[in-house]
């Protein structure tokens, strides 16, 4: 195949496009599981790490972040930071706003990273009337008033001085602090807390970028480099327009013609030859992202026994070989756990059981329980070209299992997770997970934990629950085999079916030099140069 030759050529100096889905109508990164939304804010808002390329924890405002027991951690500030607005980074500005995301009083989707924390109430303890116009804050023990927009403070933050602060857990939690470049612990300034929705249009932080304008759910979101960071991920470009396509073929046709100039995720039908196009400038890489089928636990025809045996029947009935090889043309691996193989802890063969292909087991377990009324319908997100794959997947299943499978198609992410959070879609849907941190608990814990915020599927078993706290706190030694047993059990009963691990499929137009995909499957934005 010939490389693609582009119709426009950015000029020396121009910024960097780079594409995104459709971004929402205010920024808070505590509320939000895109991941378009979560890699701005890390360009944005720095916190008191960042993850490397490979997903190691770099400091970025920690000078110390220290502990003799993975109870307490101590933590100092390094010098000079300081927000985009000159005002300066503090640990005040990292407790208050820490307390803002883990308030119970408004929860947010992203309040469940801090449940380590001494202090912390609970999701699966509030009120489901709870919303922000009428819960009352509940003050944990110890905590005092903030002025005015500020949360009561967790219990186990503590400032001792202007750059110095501790984090007390409620019990030892080994590797802890490698969650805390997750962006959700960035600080905040104060016009964050005095004028919060000034702030959502206008966010002001401490990263390496800050927001042109405002930001803007329609149309192109610029960001610019901000003169007041001074760490070691500085801008090395003129800014980065983000660029939201809902239609992924479109974002293909503009970076081949040089509209675009990076594009992270290939549309389905070119992952057979993209890399043949575009060379060197072409990606194929694992990351931390995992393609399964969700199907809630309270959902018609799929709960208690029969609801468990006509899951498995789904899982043994699927060539996930099959699928990645003509769907994804390689670029996906079959999943034998819920997590991705660039973590710790990855097993190949803990779902050997249950996502192996076996036709004659399915039919019979389908015939055991009975099937579905109405057949099966698999809901996907239109936005992420998942079209192709839930066609596929209900071609298998119609062909093992003798039953109607309907793929129903949302128009965007966003929608479909609207429908499934509002109970409107209760049928199994594909669903992607980018785990928040390189650890095999993030694939595990915000999936399956007792009420935590981002748990689509509704899994709710005390057992479980229990056992991923002692996981989650036992010694490094045993962490991961606590952590597998835990799967194991969960597994049994598949509330979600895995499917595939994703891989980054990006591609860059001959405008640009220096693009890498990190771990997490996003573009090392602030390294990417004009030549």
């Amino acid at each position: 195949m010939t490389d693609p030759t582009p119709t426009h050529t950015p000029a020396t100096g121009d910024p960097i496009v780079v594409n995104s889905l459709d971004l929402p109508t205010e920024f808070d990164p505590t509320d939000t599981t895109d991941p378009y939304t979560t890699r701005i804010a890390s360009l944005l808002q720095r916190g008191l790490f960042r993850y490397d390329a490979k997903g190691k924890s770099v400091p970025e405002v920690a000078q110390t972040v220290e502990t003799t027991d993975d109870r307490v951690y101590r933590v100092t500030l390094a010098e000079g930071w300081r927000f985009s607005n000159g005002e300066p980074v503090t640990a005040d500005s990292f407790v208050d706003a820490w307390s803002l995301a883990a308030d119970p009083a408004h929860p947010r989707l992203r309040r469940d990273l801090f449940a380590p924390i001494e202090g912390f109430v609970p999701s699966a303890d509030l009120q489901p009337t709870t919303s922000p116009a009428t819960a009352p804050a509940t003050p944990p023990p110890g905590s005092k008033d903030r002025p005015t927009g500020r949360s009561p403070r967790l219990a186990g933050l503590t400032v001792l001085d202007g750059r110095t602060f501790t984090i007390t857990l409620s019990r030892p939690h080994p590797k802890f602090d490698q969650r805390l470049g997750h962006a959700v612990f960035a600080p905040l300034p104060d016009v964050a807390f005095t004028d919060p929705a000034g702030f959502r249009r206008a966010p002001v932080g401490n990263g390496p970028y800050q927001i042109e304008g405002a930001w803007t759910a329609d149309g192109d979101l610029r960001l610019r480099p901000n003169a007041a960071y001074t760490a070691a991920d500085p801008a090395q470009n003129a800014g980065l327009v983000f660029r939201p396509y809902s239609d992924p073929a479109a974002a293909w046709r503009d970076v081949e013609a040089g509209r675009l100039d990076v594009l992270d995720v290939v549309p389905t039908h070119e992952l057979a030859d993209y890399q043949g196009r575009f060379g060197e400038r072409a990606v194929n890489q694992p990351v931390g992202v995992t393609l399964g089928l969700v199907v809630p636990a309270g959902a018609p025809h799929w709960s208690g026994e029969a609801g468990t045996a006509r899951r498995a029947a789904l899982s043994l009935a699927i060539d996930r070989e099959a699928l990645a090889r003509e769907v994804f043309a390689g670029t996906r691996t079959v999943a034998t756990d819920l997590a991705a193989p660039v973590v710790e802890g990855h097993s190949r063969d803990l779902c050997a059981e249950l996502c192996r292909l076996d036709r004659d087991e399915a039919l019979s377990l389908l015939a055991g329980a009975g099937p579905p009324p109405g057949g099966v319908s698999i809901a996907y997100a239109d936005d992420l070209d998942e079209g192709p794959f839930a066609r596929a997947l209900c071609a298998d299943l119609t062909s093992t299992l003798q039953v109607t499978c309907t793929p129903r198609e949302y128009l965007t992410a966003q929608a479909l997770a609207e429908a499934v959070d509002a109970g409107r879609e209760s049928g199994p849907y594909l669903a992607r997970h980018q785990m928040d941190y390189p650890q095999l608990e993030s694939f595990l814990v915000p999936r399956f934990a007792l009420g935590a915020l981002t748990n689509d599927s509704g899994y709710a078993d005390p057992a479980t629950d229990a056992a991923l706290t002692r996981a989650a706190t036992a010694t490094p030694p045993e962490r991961i085999p606590r952590f597998q047993a835990v799967q194991k059990d969960i597994l049994e009963t598949l509330p979600v079916i895995p499917l595939v691990n994703v891989h980054a499929t990006a591609v860059s137009s001959a405008s640009v030099s220096g693009v890498r995909i990190d771990v997490f499957g996003s573009p090392g934005y602030t390294q990417i140069r004009r030549p």
